[in-house]
């Protein structure tokens, strides 16, 4: 139901009510009501951009905190592939941590 029909609606209601007919609203009624219901959808849609922007606040940290992560487990891999001796025990660790990053690298 779009505005204008739901405001009018409202109002025909209103109007019954107190009338106790069918008579149809006055314009200034009408008017009244849509303004009532346009005050309603912006508060509405305020909150929602506002919950909008919060949670796209919350993304970039989240971007951020995940970049950094991934760049310190990086180098760390990186600093450990190259200061370890060749041994069969390392290259199964250094295989665990890979398999431990590329998820982190695939959000």
């Amino acid at each position: 139901m779009d505005m204008l029909s739901c405001a009018s609606s409202i109002v025909s209601a209103s109007s019954e009510q107190d009338s106790g007919s069918d008579s149809k609203p006055s314009s200034g009624a009408q008017i009244l009501a849509l303004k009532r219901k346009i005050i309603e959808c912006d508060q509405e849609l305020k909150g929602t951009r506002d919950r909008a922007d919060a949670l796209e606040c919350a993304l970039e940290m989240e971007k951020r905190e995940h970049q950094l992560t991934t760049s310190k487990l990086t180098q760390l891999l990186k600093k450990r592939g190259g200061s370890v001796p060749e041994s069969g025990g390392s290259d199964e660790e250094i295989q665990r941590l890979r398999q431990m990053v590329r998820p982190l690298l695939l959000k």
